[in-house]
């Protein structure tokens, strides 16, 4: 069977690298360019210090930054997106050993697959960022925090912790998996499981020491605060003060509501069915459902808090992929619990029905497309369809509806095939998800100007120029005053152009113009124009 799992694999690399070859330039502006900014930092000068120069991200810059050898930017992203097609790929193996806990050996392998294939796991090989390690490293960590939490032997702690700290160290969201741990310690207080209290000091002490380093890097550089360390200010600050109470609550819910949809509702309301049985499950199976319980929790905890960065809920996208990184414990959940389910109706299913009803309105009034939100692309797309043909938006609400009940109607559900249903169902949306994504980086961003720019500089320009971006042609908007012109801006700014500068640039004033060796601007200057673009100028300054 490891055999068997090792093909799979295989076979998921090959095909995304592939698919790789049809995406010609990086997407996810501008979190990629914010992991290649770190990258390039910490390949300058491979210290703690330029480590946490980036204040989001830290783990996925270092690795990646040994690629920038290679100083032509489009192998660059090219091997970046290699090498997440393989780690994406690997969650099978967590995946397996998790689900072979409760599972035979053939249903683990099932399950494994559907994880593999799930829409926002799958695409995150596309992306230059961390949400392939990031998934992968939390799969791994979900496995040993089970493992630490239902068995006595202390290399689980002194596992667990250390993942959690790497978890934390790829994004600042891991600290979730404190939260977790937390509840998980009150569970065996009150069950006064005393040998496991104690192996949990290795956990805390292993996850503090891979942690170090890096707070007091980040503390040295931004300050001993809270803020200063995690590096996320504006989230920290907009969670930690009392303001936009009513939007955090209104989050709240549409959040759960797409962690509803994005499961296909019948494994959601498998786990419901699961935790209103608690009591009758082994101990294993409390574990794992607390496990799962806390993750969702917490995804759209973080996700509301997210969303309230603004009072008006109209300002803010919906970042699906908040959440969906704990869609693979919620869809092992309805395999391990499919035995839960009910035939007749009864007023959860109700209660179910009316909730999805009541608060899918407002997010069928959001973009639903890849990256942020590629679990839900099928219904983004009949958004656009019903857009087209001018079909008002309740009409999609009733489909929704109407899906839901029939969803819920299901009678005599069998494992097998709910399998074969899930991995067919989550396969299709990762497809057409991906075919979003190649469509959008060829019609939306292959031809833009700033791209064609950026490929000259990569291809005739110094490796180690220095570039000024006049900070003119940026946009000017104050945020905390006009919310709602947070999404009016282009979306496709100048700065486009830093994917391909594989120096240093800098975003300022054309009056320090001497200090740098080329100009990227649209402004009428005196310097000579290198490359013409239609409203984008490459002015020489000073020769290397």
């Amino acid at each position: 069977m490891k055999t068997k799992l090792i093909g799979i694999v295989i076979l998921l690399i090959v095909l995304k690298i592939l698919l790789v070859l049809f995406i010609p330039v990086p997407l996810g502006f501008s979190d990629s360019l914010t992991h290649i900014e770190g990258a390039k930092t910490f390949f300058a000068n491979p210290s703690f210090s330029s480590a946490i120069n980036t204040q989001k991200y830290t783990i996925f810059p270092m690795l990646i930054s040994p690629l920038l050898f290679l100083k032509n930017m489009n192998l660059v992203y090219f091997f970046i997106l290699m090498l997440n097609a393989i780690i994406s790929s690997l969650i099978i193996f967590p995946a397996y050993k998790l689900a072979k806990e409760f599972l035979k050996e053939r249903e683990s392998i099932l399950v494994a697959m559907v994880i593999a294939v799930l829409p926002a796991i799958f695409i995150s090989s596309f992306y230059v960022m961390s949400e392939a390690l990031f998934s992968l490293v939390l799969m791994i960590t979900m496995y040993v925090l089970f493992k630490a939490f239902t068995e006595k032997k202390r290399k689980w702690d002194i596992l667990a912790g250390i993942f959690i700290g790497i978890v934390i160290l790829i994004k600042t969201q891991g600290i979730i998996l404190l939260f977790i741990v937390f509840f998980l310690l009150l569970y065996i207080l009150m069950k006064k499981q005393w040998i496991i209290i104690k192996n949990k000091i290795l956990l805390g002490v292993s996850g503090f020491f891979i942690l170090l380093p890096f707070l007091i890097a980040k503390a040295q550089k931004n300050g001993f605060t809270l803020t200063g360390i995690l590096g996320y200010t504006n989230e920290i600050k907009n969670v930690t003060h009392g303001t936009n109470i009513l939007a955090k609550i209104l989050w709240l819910f549409f959040y759960t509501d797409y962690v509803i949809l994005v499961s296909a509702i019948i494994c959601s309301f498998i786990f419901i069915l699961a935790l209103t049985k608690y009591k009758q499950k082994s101990e294993k199976e409390k574990v794992f459902l607390q496990l799962t319980f806390w993750l969702i929790i917490g995804t759209i905890l973080i996700a509301a808090n997210n969303g309230s960065y603004f009072s008006n809920i109209e300002d803010t996208r919906i970042i699906g992929r908040y959440v969906e990184i704990s869609l693979g414990l919620l869809v092992l959940s309805s395999i391990i619990f499919i035995n839960d389910w009910q035939n007749k109706w009864d007023i959860k299913k109700t209660i179910l029905l009316l909730f999805i009803t009541i608060t899918a309105p407002f997010i069928l009034t959001k973009s639903l497309f890849p990256l942020n939100n590629a679990g839900l692309a099928h219904i983004g797309v009949i958004q656009i369809i019903f857009q087209y043909f001018n079909i008002p938006i309740v009409s999609l609400v009733i489909l929704i509806s109407i899906a839901t009940f029939l969803v819920l109607r299901i009678k005599n559900l069998k494992q097998k095939r709910f399998l074969y249903f899930l991995f067919l169902y989550f396969l299709l949306i990762s497809t057409l998800s991906t075919g979003m994504i190649i469509y959008d980086a060829n019609k939306n961003w292959a031809s833009l100007e700033e791209v064609e720019l950026g490929q000259w500089i990569n291809a005739n320009l110094e490796k180690d120029a220095t570039f000024l971006i006049d900070i003119n042609d940026m946009p000017e908007i104050d945020y905390r005053d006009k919310p709602s012109k947070v999404f009016e801006t282009k979306d496709r700014p100048i700065t486009v152009i830093a994917y391909w500068i594989y120096g240093d640039y800098s975003i300022t004033n054309i009056s320090e113009a001497e200090e740098y060796n080329y100009i990227i601007s649209t402004q009428d200057l005196k310097y000579e124009i290198l490359k013409k673009g239609e409203t984008i100028k490459i002015y020489k300054v000073n020769t290397l």
